[in-house]
């Protein structure tokens, strides 16, 4: 989410903190600072980067590989779970280097599953509970929405790379569980995936990931965010929080859904419901008309009048999304349904 320039004294004035001064650190002035990876998880499992920083300079909005998953001045990385039960078992959000806690904030509530932002209620505290950590000669690292009452460090407290500082969240304007890390350096946002070049400070091609954290995070374009069956069109909440699948074959409707994260326009659609005789139930086919961050579909069909229950045996929905220029599908989703 897009944090306010302004959101660390903020954070401050708000929460009632001290700043603490930190202790300058041994690097030089110019030479840039390594970051590892900010979330205790796998990437691409357990993980995800829903949203890049935003590197489109007029209106509109482009990441660091000219892709879509960005917004419009977001100047951070996201990096969500899929769902609110991961986020409730806990995934630890930890320091991405050495230095000094600068400010924290905890106790703000975390979002409804729905994913609907009481705007007045969040007033200027858009970042949720968070940590600002100082690492000396201007460098600073933010961690935005973390979980209530998840923070477990205090303002002064030095921290080494790696310890813990807090939970992925969706406090402040979160609308889904993520954790927003955001680089500065002397006031400056910093893309950690493309940073000025000290020698050519116009040039924007060096990464601040060490080599280690750079390897688990290959660019993905689109992904399955949370996928399923219901016995009615699903609502944010349901998508956010899916409950185990058990649909009783007196369903009155039979639909597939999925979530996904990285349409672009022209993306080619293709989804269906599959019986367990194999015949097709249902089918869509289409293009996406907008890049959009993030994307939600469903596909059904009413039980017929004729039938007391679904016939019993394994349903199967297939969800496809084919860049334009590409000829295997980006995103390829099978989910199986059984009906006893």
């Amino acid at each position: 989410m897009p944090i306010a320039p302004r959101w660390a004294a903020r954070l401050l004035i708000a929460a009632g903190l001290l700043l603490t001064t930190a202790i300058p650190h041994a690097w030089s002035a110019d030479a840039p600072l390594s970051f590892a990876l900010p979330v205790r998880c796998v990437m691409g499992e357990q993980c995800w980067i829903q949203n890049y920083p935003d590197r489109d300079p007029g209106p509109g909005a482009q990441d660091y590989r000219r892709g879509s998953l960005t917004y419009e001045g977001h100047r951070g990385v996201d990096f969500r779970v899929r769902t609110l039960g991961q986020m409730r078992q806990g995934v630890a959000v930890v320091a991405a280097a050495d230095g000094r806690v600068k400010a924290i904030r905890d106790g703000m509530p975390d979002g409804p599953a729905s994913g609907v932002i009481d705007r007045q209620a969040v007033g200027e505290r858009c970042a949720g509970n968070g940590v600002v950590i100082d690492h000396g000669q201007g460098w600073e690292s933010q961690y935005a929405h973390l979980r209530q009452g998840s923070v477990t460090v205090t303002p002064g407290q030095a921290v080494k790379a790696g310890e813990v500082l807090g939970a992925i969240g969706q406090s402040g304007m979160a609308p889904f569980p993520h954790v927003h890390f955001e680089v500065r350096r002397n006031g400056r946002f910093l893309d950690p995936f493309a940073a000025p070049d000290p020698g050519d400070p116009d040039r924007q091609t060096l990464s601040l990931w060490n080599a280690a954290t750079l390897k688990q995070l290959p660019y993905q374009a689109a992904g399955e965010l949370s996928s399923g069956f219901s016995a009615t069109v699903p609502d944010d909440r349901r998508m956010a929080d899916p409950p185990e699948e058990s649909l009783d074959g007196r369903a009155e409707a039979l639909i597939f859904w999925v979530q996904l994260f990285g349409a672009r326009a022209g993306d080619l659609e293709s989804m269906r419901l599959i019986a367990p005789s194999g015949a097709i139930l249902a089918r869509h086919e289409g293009r996406q008309k907008r890049h959009q961050a993030r994307i939600t579909r469903h596909l059904g069909k009413p039980r017929p009048n004729t039938l007391d229950s679904w016939p019993a045996g394994r349903y199967t929905g297939a969800y496809t999304l084919t860049r334009q220029g590409e000829e295997k599908p980006l995103v390829q989703i099978i989910r199986h349904l059984d009906i006893p």
